[in-house]
């Protein structure tokens, strides 16, 4: 599968390091059963989690 470059999003420099935190008891799970654990998003304390950027909207609208 080819990467596309999107028109709306920017990619970080090579350098940039995205932290994400997680328990050990989460990461030997991972670990065991080969699998990703996700969070639900409406147990974060983020608004905004989950919802539709306004290009994304707009695309939206266009598109159907």
């Amino acid at each position: 599968m080819r990467n596309k470059k999107s028109k709306l999003l920017t990619e970080p420099p090579e350098e940039t390091k995205i932290w994400r935190y997680l328990d050990i008891s989460k990461f030997i799970f991972m670990l065991s059963k080969r699998t990703l654990v996700f969070s639900r998003t409406d147990k974060l304390n983020d608004p905004f989690e989950g919802s539709y950027s306004k290009p994304s909207i707009k695309m939206r609208e266009n598109h159907y």
